[in-house]
């Protein structure tokens, strides 16, 4: 039978998930990335599921260090979210998530969920994206700034919404060349982006 590593800091939904998901697959549960990280080294998995919070880090996190480890950059992995949007399934995606999935899960949805990425693994395709761009913000002088470094311009105004504004202006006139080589994972008076795929 297949294998699943559940990663939830809630015995509660560990529980529920091992028994919605036991005519699908054995499930091994950790409450950290730590401990799903050291049973990764330990067993092989055939498919991660992930809860987006988790202590020290969120699923896309996992996601990431789990593409790393050898024998499992092709490993379907599902992302657990309550408040999962456009912008956090966009994310996921772009970090190595095949899939999400909306709490609370039910038994059948996660059962035939988890089944048909067992059966075929496959990468949800989204016909959008969404990139954080960060830019810094100070105030000097009694002008407020920001600067953005993925394109390396500044603006300067008499208030804030002005400089949000003008830089605002500035990214919408850049979205098409936004690539996800510049979304930041921290967001200092960040914008926010949807930008439909080619």
């Amino acid at each position: 039978m297949k294998t699943a590593l559940y990663i939830d800091d809630s015995m509660t939904s560990q529980q529920l998930t091992a028994k919605f998901l036991k005519d699908v697959c054995v499930t091994r549960c950790a409450s950290n990335v730590g401990d799903a990280l050291a049973l990764m080294e330990k067993e092989s998995f055939d498919i991660l599921i992930t809860d987006y919070l988790l202590e020290g880090t969120n699923g896309i996190g996992f996601a990431l260090l789990a593409r790393k480890i050898p024998g499992y950059q092709k490993t379907p992995i599902i992302l657990v979210s309550g408040s999962l949007d456009r912008q956090l399934l966009s994310e996921a995606i772009q970090s190595g998530v095949n899939d999400c999935l909306a709490k609370p899960l039910k038994k059948e949805v996660v059962s035939q969920f988890v089944a048909k990425m067992l059966a075929e693994p496959y990468v949800r395709e989204l016909d959008f994206a969404i990139y954080n761009i960060a830019c810094v913000k100070w105030l000097m002088a009694g002008r407020h700034f920001q600067y953005c470094p993925a394109f390396g311009h500044r603006v300067e105004a008499d208030t804030a919404d002005v400089a949000d504004a003008a830089m605002r202006a500035f990214l919408e006139s850049q979205k098409s060349s936004i690539t996800s080589d510049m979304a930041c994972e921290l967001q200092m008076g960040g914008f926010v982006f949807e930008k439909e795929q080619a």
